[in-house]
């Protein structure tokens, strides 16, 4: 924290009483104060590194003030680590006023005292210091960008992203990227996503080459969006690669490569993936039926059904229902429907209304498949619904 961030380990001892200190004792006042805090000591931490603000010394001071901020925001006391911030902010100190205002910043953010953490974030940046502005940057584009500033937000992330920090500007590259990307700002968004990938930044450049995949695939580069893919399936990176193979598998189904389509998806839903995983599953599952590979295709389906995700278990519960259908398995089929059905997916839900219908009907339950068929009806889908009509009229009235 602070100029040392409790560098040194801490002891169990408490400070000395308190009075007047030379420039030495006053040195190692705070550096005692810093130990304590590292060892967990807060209240003695607390008391030596008042001391040492309290001295007006016009280095360790600011210093000290910055460090009980922090000791102070750790114990949850709000108030006074927003004081002891400000204090460092106000003495002008080169190193702990930029640095205390990006930290009173985040401490006002987290309390919800929006505008004023904005306040201390722009501080922070115009100081210029080559730590704290470029997070400082970074930070205020997150706070920004969740407040639907968005030109604002883009303009704190491309002061990240210049500054070349290598804690930044990576992650302010990405969220720029996305930021570019939703306003349809495509070669904006691909420089963005490409900064980051540049960094070979862990965590950030994965994200950016799945990201810059679907960026490239919007614009027609087909092969450069499965070369970005391929990247962040290669980074073994927990969240990109599998939302990297699933976006792989999508594209090269889509251009009739369905071997490529397997490879990719299958290793997505083996990911356990909370979202990927089932997504892709109940695609490997489509894939697979059209392959004629039933018995795979219901094993993918039970994987998304399994995983109650609430955008892949209804449709897969839906092809499921359809699938045992056609096989003549009428009581799964059934069961699968109500899945689909109690989901209340706005696509899956109705569909497997209509095919719910269709199992009444050849089970000859006029009753049931009359309810089935109204419930699609009445959902007003705009495939679903007429074809549930068509059925019912061809049942005739209730008897």
């Amino acid at each position: 924290m602070g100029t040392t961030g409790f560098l040194e380990a801490g002891s169990g001892d408490r400070p000395r009483p308190a009075g007047p200190v030379s420039s030495d004792e006053l040195v190692a006042e705070y550096r005692f104060g810093v130990r304590l805090a590292r060892a967990g000591d807060m209240a003695a931490a607390r008391f030596a590194l008042q001391r040492v603000v309290d001295s007006a010394d016009p280095e360790l001071s600011p210093a000290a003030a910055l460090d009980l901020g922090a000791v102070y925001k750790a114990t949850g006391d709000i108030g006074p680590a927003r004081r002891a911030y400000e204090a460092a902010v106000s003495s002008g100190h080169p190193e702990a006023a930029p640095l205390a205002a990006r930290d009173l910043g985040l401490l006002l953010r987290a309390a919800g005292y929006v505008r004023d953490a904005v306040a201390a974030y722009q501080q922070a940046i115009v100081s210029g210091h080559l730590e704290a502005a470029p997070t400082a940057a970074n930070n205020l584009g997150n706070l920004l960008s969740d407040m639907g500033r968005v030109d604002d937000a883009i303009a704190a992330y491309r002061i990240a992203v210049a500054s070349g920090h290598p804690g930044a500007s990576p992650g302010s590259a990405l969220q720029l990227g996305n930021l570019l990307e939703g306003r349809g700002e495509l070669e904006g968004a691909r420089a963005a996503y490409q900064v980051a990938i540049d960094s070979s930044d862990p965590d950030q450049g994965p994200r950016a080459a799945a990201s810059l995949g679907e960026v490239l695939k919007k614009q027609g580069d087909l092969s450069g969006a499965l070369d970005a893919y391929q990247l962040a399936i290669e980074s073994g990176h927990p969240d990109a690669a599998p939302w990297a193979c699933l976006w792989r598998g999508t594209l090269l189904g889509a251009t009739g490569d369905v071997q490529g389509e397997l490879a990719a998806l299958r290793p997505a839903m083996a990911s356990g993936h909370p979202d990927a995983g089932p997504l892709a599953a109940g695609l490997l599952g489509l894939a697979l039926q059209r392959e004629g590979d039933i018995p795979g295709a219901r094993h993918a389906f039970r994987v998304a059904m399994d995983s109650g995700h609430e955008q892949a278990a209804p449709p897969a519960a839906m092809n499921t229902a359809a699938l045992l259908a056609h096989q003549g398995d009428l009581s799964g089929a059934r069961a699968a429907c109500q899945l689909a059905i109690q989901s209340g997916h706005p696509d899956a839900a109705p569909r497997a209304a209509v095919i719910l219908g269709a199992v009444h009907a050849l089970q000859g339950d006029a009753l049931g498949a009359r309810a089935a068929y109204k419930l699609a009806v009445d959902s007003g889908h705009p495939e679903a619904a007429p074809q549930a009509f068509a059925e019912l009229q061809k049942l005739g009235p209730a008897r």
